[in-house]
């Protein structure tokens, strides 16, 4: 993208004429803003945009709550900090902080279905690939790719008891 970007510059210096400062100025400005959303598309798209398998298995928030309500012995992995944890989780969740989750992988079963969840659906993008890796044994696996709807899910099991 860099050798693009620069092959652009080149071309709009040219066009615009070399010895035309106000030309040359509103090329650097273009090209500024060119370079800017393109670091901005990279920087917030490029790790989802990188990981097209785990996109199979990501779920928003709406068909993940779905799901739970539907699947009965799912396990339900949330990776978030102990902080958060404390201040909203499922109901039922195991809680494995992501700085844990290679040293405590095994209490993750392999014969029931899985979906893994973080407080703002990040983190889970980066140690979903990695959960797939070191456990390929489990073969049924998703993860939550926003905010996951806690209120909505807790209120609907605890209308079942």
């Amino acid at each position: 993208m860099v050798i693009q970007t620069g092959t652009m510059f080149a071309r709009i210096k040219r066009a615009l004429g070399q010895g035309d400062r106000k030309a040359n100025r509103a090329g650097n400005i273009f090209v500024a803003a060119l370079l800017s959303v393109t670091f901005a598309f990279a920087l917030f798209s490029g790790p989802a945009l990188a990981q097209e398998p785990a996109a199979r298995a990501a779920l928003t928030p709406v068909e993940a709550l779905e799901y739970m309500l539907k699947t009965p012995n799912v396990f339900i992995l949330d990776i978030t900090t102990a902080e958060r944890f404390k201040t909203i989780h499922f109901v039922g969740a195991h809680h494995i902080p992501s700085n844990e989750l290679i040293s405590r992988v095994s209490e993750i079963p392999r014969d029931r279905p899985v979906i893994m969840n973080c407080h703002r659906g990040r983190t889970v993008v980066t140690f979903f690939p990695l959960l797939r890796r070191i456990r390929p044994d489990i073969k049924e696996i998703y993860f939550i790719n926003d905010t996951p709807l806690f209120s909505e899910y807790n209120a609907q099991v605890s209308g079942r008891r």
